[in-house]
């Protein structure tokens, strides 16, 4: 299922940050805000970061069953 949290707008990284900061998710979950107006630039640059790295590995981390898909 795709929601969007890797699409390269302020749209997905807000998903991003929700994901990341569920605190239903086991240790560590991310202290970055759901809220773009609440981001620092380092929180911004932070989660374009992940995004990028998601992309880049993703299927990898899918692949050996580190990551749903």
């Amino acid at each position: 299922m795709e929601i969007g949290a890797l699409d390269d707008t302020v749209q997905g990284r807000k998903k991003l940050a929700l994901i990341g900061g569920n605190r239903k998710l086991t240790e560590p979950t991310w202290s970055i805000a759901s809220q773009p107006n609440n981001w620092s630039p380092e929180d911004e640059e932070r989660l374009n970061q992940a995004q990028q790295m998601l992309r880049d590995y993703g299927p990898t981390l899918v692949k050996y069953k580190w990551l749903s898909e």
